[in-house]
């Protein structure tokens, strides 16, 4: 889920790091507001089956990213 980026830095970020999945935009933070979502970033890994797995707040260097995609890479 997006929050304040611009649609075309979406699409580069996706771009850049070859993601196939979408990346819902969360314009006027209704999602944010609704589940009090706080601080940003915050990260959400959901497995292939919706449970979240781990809620992940803070930052994270690319090496963290592929780590986390790969706990929840269906196997």
């Amino acid at each position: 889920m997006n929050v304040g980026e611009s649609e075309l830095a979406v699409e580069r970020f996706v771009d850049r790091h070859q993601l196939s999945f979408p990346i819902p935009m969360d314009e006027n933070k209704a999602v944010l507001d609704s589940y009090g979502i706080g601080p940003l970033p915050t990260t959400f890994l959901i497995n292939k089956d919706g449970k979240v797995i781990d809620i992940l707040t803070g930052g994270m260097t690319e090496k963290d990213i592929q780590g986390y995609m790969e706990r929840i890479q269906p196997s």
